[in-house]
């Protein structure tokens, strides 16, 4: 009878398209549990039906199950039912804080049933369930131990849905527990630590003498992040929240998941719980702004929150994108997720902008298949991410969406960023609005274009471009203006006009100021939550929320160290000092040899770019052991050291070395590599990577076709599908003399690559210790063994593949030209090691075959028969002058001789 009512319970409430009850079924299974960001329910049984005093949710278990929430919160007692009365051992009670309820966690149609029928038809979805002893019972009669009442209920209620726990939550892949309860009991797994107000990883402490144990087995050293602190108000409670991730994520702790509480504080300044939790769950949008607004999407843990809602819930979700992150996509979804779901009641509950077939839109989920040309990258260009889901709510903002990829992607500069980081940031958060079900967020920043109105904060883009932006140097270009159809500030918004006076003026020490303030202050404090600027006050330096329009001649820097004139900071509107660390970015700047400046720009423009772990990453820095890492801020309260590198890329100097409980990434032999190729030369290579931006290569000191052949294998074949070794980038030997696909490389040269002969050379060897890396041995050996082998006509055909063919997106990644038995050439990406080697490779003259490995066909390939056909006959024995021309012409080189248009007539007869 229960079962029945949960079903029509289901099929009322939630008919709409995008159904919370099944979020887990939109993400991948290999995506691991430590990289998915888990909606929770503090004390979740507590809802105010039978907590009339003391409840903490304005909805039951079952409720909060089909809104999303996939982490509960269990406090219960053994033996007194609601009335006071004692039922000894036999029943098992939700309580809260001690007060009793009538909440049955057994039993039928209790918290257990409900998670045990939840799973049977939701098996996509996942339970992680937190159970403590809230108090004991002590007149009941039950001298049992509450928690081996409980483990029986478990074992009765739950059975083999229960995880077998023998590892820590983060390592678990989602196929493996789909349909399944990983359950943790207060004094075991996780929820053991030594001191309630710190947050950090620390080992269990389980009791496996059977006292506090729940079945399948006993458990130990199973770890976690634990930030539940309730000391202090609103506001220190969020600073908690915000330093506890800030914590697990230095610590690169994917496999330990963060539980990082939300709930109310002790000290609550409002009129109530409920509307702290109304607080803090809103602050979950700047959360949002802080940690995602530059860059790839990371998991935030389990967020365990009061009074959960819909709306935070779905918030929350959105993160979870698995897919290689852009500022520029971020905001396609945050104007898909805040400015259309709020605006159109057709698109309410969609979070996702995606390019698909029938155009650009808005989607409520994303499939788990993935197209390469769905997200957009920060340079205006397509790249591989999850597709729109057609099957849930969707809806079409084609030319919307196009204006602000056109704007970000082509019109912009970083001026501009920062103006509309502005609008986003400080103006939108300013709002009064900012809780109604109305409110419309403040995305973009232009100038009107009704005369005299000045600058103002829009919420979405019109049509038409104009004279609307501004570009580095503080003058007006095109660009989509906003749109009046939408909300727009009210007033003309002074401080952007002040932004763009001091932008104009700045140099990069200036810039870089700004950047820390932005990128790595924001959020540390409640004073600091959305500090945007750099200023220095008298012997202060602090990080600013906005601007004021006095100016002085001390409160910015140029690019020589030496104070000049700018926009004060506007006190008013938010600050935090910051004076030591301010002040060493500009010492050590000042003191920059142009080696240094090279390899600090590379960590900023280039290597920030690659990972979430390397997000705003701005100094290269080199350890006593050699270790070279770019780093996202400088450790002021450290002794200067030989961390900094001289002109010729020999020797070290002094200068503050990196913060490591900050942002930071490896990055040995790639600064290797730039110190060995621009040695003497730093001033033009600095030169070269301001014209290239992110696209600039560091110079290459030891790589041939064939190794680069052999290092694309392992970033382009295993990296994407390997869960052993990614992100694999190197094909190196290992002592053994064996291939493999490494991660990342020792500053130590052994010879561990090839030549393009086949002997071996010089270069970086594979690290063992630090990195990831796989055996590749037999694919790399026929790699080697076919190119050492060809002809000059099959080299020729190779590349054509590789250069001309690859362009095609049905061919990606295809370099290897190979012949069947019936004759049909095609390219393929990979070789078959496991076949022995036929005649599939061309003779010069094009006439004849010879014996190499065969193309594999579980991988990319297309076939090209009458292509090739036509490059071997009009390049025969002359094969080494084509593949000359074709290198200098790159895709655009087609065969001389009768070309495809009399091949065409040809084909025609």
């Amino acid at each position: 009878m229960w079962r029945a009512v949960l079903l029509v319970t289901c099929s009322l409430c939630c008919c709409r398209a995008w159904d919370p009850r099944l979020w887990m079924g939109s993400l991948p299974d290999t995506a691991p549990l430590g990289q998915i960001t888990i909606p929770g329910s503090h004390s979740s049984g507590a809802s105010n039906g039978p907590f009339v005093s003391s409840y903490t949710q304005n909805v039951d278990i079952l409720g909060q199950l089909m809104r999303g929430v996939r982490m509960l919160d269990l406090r219960f007692q053994v033996g007194k039912k609601a009335d006071g009365t004692s039922d000894k051992c036999t029943n098992i009670w939700v309580v809260h804080a001690g007060a009793d309820s009538d909440v049955r966690v057994d039993g039928s149609g209790g918290v257990l049933d409900i998670i045990n029928v939840f799973l049977d038809e939701n098996p996509s979805e996942f339970i992680n369930l937190n159970v403590q002893k809230d108090s004991d019972c002590d007149d009941c009669g039950c001298t049992e131990d509450p928690l081996e009442v409980m483990a029986a209920a478990f074992t009765e209620h739950l059975g083999d849905k229960m995880v077998n726990y023998g590892r820590n939550l983060g390592t678990y892949l989602l196929s493996e527990v789909r349909g399944k309860v990983y359950v943790a009991v207060n004094g075991d797994q996780y929820w053991y630590y030594p001191d309630e107000s710190m947050s950090g990883r620390f080992p269990a402490d389980a009791d496996c003498n059977g006292t506090r144990r729940l079945p399948p087995t006993c458990y130990t050293n199973i770890q976690v992040w634990r930030q539940n602190n309730l000391e202090g108000n609103v506001s220190s409670k969020y600073f908690k929240f915000t330093a506890a991730l800030t914590g697990w994520r230095s610590a690169d702790d994917d496999d330990v998941v963060l539980t990082n509480w939300l709930s109310s504080p002790n000290g609550c300044e409002l009129n109530s719980d409920e509307e702290c939790a109304e607080y803090l769950n809103a602050q979950l949008t700047d959360f949002d702004q802080q940690y995602y607004n530059y860059g790839p999407f990371k998991a935030s843990g389990i967020i365990p929150m009061d009074f959960i809602d819909f709306h935070t819930v779905k918030h929350i979700l959105s993160w979870n994108q698995f897919t290689k992150g852009s500022h520029l996509q971020v905001i396609l979804d945050e104007y898909c997720r805040l400015a259309v779901a709020s605006s159109d009641n057709s698109c309410s509950t969609v979070s996702y902008a995606r390019l698909s077939g029938s155009g650009f839109g808005c989607f409520t989920s994303v499939s788990t298949t993935e197209s390469d040309e769905s997200c957009y990258g920060d340079d205006g260009e397509t790249y591989t991410c999850a597709k729109g889901n057609t099957g849930d709510q969707y809806c079409t903002r084609d030319k919307e969406l196009q204006a602000i990829v056109t704007d970000y992607s082509q019109n912009y500069g970083e001026l501009q960023h920062v103006l509309d980081s502005y609008c986003r940031k400080i103006v939108s958060q300013d709002s009064p609005d900012l809780f109604s079900t109305a409110y419309q967020p403040l995305l973009f920043a232009r100038i009107s274009t009704v005369p005299g109105h000045g600058f103002r904060c829009y919420s979405t883009l019109a049509d038409q471009e104009t004279a609307s932006c501004y570009n580095n140097l503080g003058e007006t270009v095109n660009c989509h203006s906003g749109s009046r159809e939408w909300d727009e500030t009210e007033e003309s918004i002074a401080v952007l006009d002040l932004i763009v006076d001091d932008f104009s003026a700045y140099g990069q020490l200036q810039k870089i100021l700004d950047g820390y303030c932005q990128n790595v202050v924001v959020g540390e404090a409640a004073d600091c939550r959305q500090v945007m600027f750099a200023r220095k006050e008298s012997s202060d330096f602090r990080c600013f929320n906005s601007l004021s329009t006095t100016t002085t001649d001390t409160h910015c820097y140029d690019d020589t160290g030496s104070q000049t004139s700018c926009h004060t900071g506007d006190a008013v509107g938010g600050r935090c000092t910051r004076t030591d660390a301010l002040t060493t970015i500009v010492a050590d700047w000042t003191a920059s040899t142009d080696m240094q400046l090279l390899l600090d720009t590379w960590c900023r423009v280039v290597k920030s770019q690659e990972s979430v772990d390397c997000q705003h990453v701005q100094w290269a820095r080199t350890e006593s052991d050699g270790t070279t890492s770019c780093f996202a801020a400088l450790d002021h309260d450290a002794a200067e050291g030989s961390h900094c590198w001289s002109n010729d890329g020999s020797s070290n100097y002094n200068c503050h070395p990196g913060l490591k409980t900050g942002s930071y990434c490896e990055a040995t032999a790639l600064v290797y590599q730039i110190r060995s190729g621009c040695a003497n030369g730093a001033s033009s290579c600095y030169s070269d990577l301001i014209a290239a931006g992110s696209s600039w290569a560091e110079p290459l000191v030891d790589d041939g076709p064939l190794q680069q052949a052999l290092d694309s294998y392992c970033q382009e074949i295993v990296a994407p599908s390997a869960t052993d070794c990614a992100p694999v980038q190197f094909a190196r030997l290992n002592d053994n003399e064996h291939w493999r696909c490494y991660s990342s490389l020792l500053e130590t040269t052994l010879p561990r690559c090839v030549q393009d002969g086949g002997a071996t050379t010089n270069c970086h060897a594979g690290d063992d210790a630090g990195g990831s890396f796989c055996t590749r041995d037999a694919h790399l050996t026929a790699m080697v063994d076919d190119f050492t082998n060809t002809s000059d006509m099959q080299l020729l055909l190779d590349t054509w593949c590789q250069v001309v063919k690859a362009e095609d997106p049905d061919c990606q990644h295809v370099r290897w030209a190979r012949t069947d038995s019936d004759g049909t050439t095609s390219c393929f990406a990979v070789l078959d090691h496991e076949k022995p080697e036929a005649a599939h490779c061309w003779s010069n003259d094009g006439s004849s075959r010879y014996n190499c490995h065969p193309g594999k066909q579980t991988h990319s390939f297309c076939t090209v028969t009458t292509t090739m056909a036509e490059i071997r006959s009009s390049c025969a024995n002359a094969a080494s002058s084509c593949y000359s021309n074709l290198l200098a012409a790159g895709s655009s080189w087609a065969p001389s001789g009768g070309g495809f248009l009399q091949q065409a007539l040809d084909m025609y007869c």
